[in-house]
């Protein structure tokens, strides 16, 4: 008999909580990607992310992912009224997240 293991259906929307500090650790993950390339990779990426073209690297897709995700987090944030505003001039080291 062959094993089973659990599988997402593709059509899942699936809601999670995420806490500040989770978002900040995916937030330095794509700063790290974002690092990686150079600023002309990253001119093609927006590009191309722009223009809802494919995108032909992995890193692309990594990045592009990370993005999406954090996203999605952000405006849910907003829309629990998670959120609050500070001038540039007002954040420090002690904040979780930027705009």
């Amino acid at each position: 008999m062959s094993q089973k293991i659990k599988m997402v259906k593709s059509d899942a929307v699936i809601p999670i909580n995420i806490g500040a500090g989770f978002m900040q650790k995916l937030t330095s993950v794509l700063v790290s990607l974002a690092d990686q390339q150079t600023e002309e990779e990253m001119l093609l990426l927006q590009k191309l992310m722009n223009e809802g073209k494919e995108l032909p690297e992995p890193w692309m897709e990594n990045i592009f992912t990370l993005i999406v995700l954090l996203k999605d987090i952000e405006m849910s944030a907003e829309k629990n009224g998670f959120t609050y505003e500070k001038t540039l001039d007002e954040i420090d080291t002690d904040d979780v997240t930027t705009q």
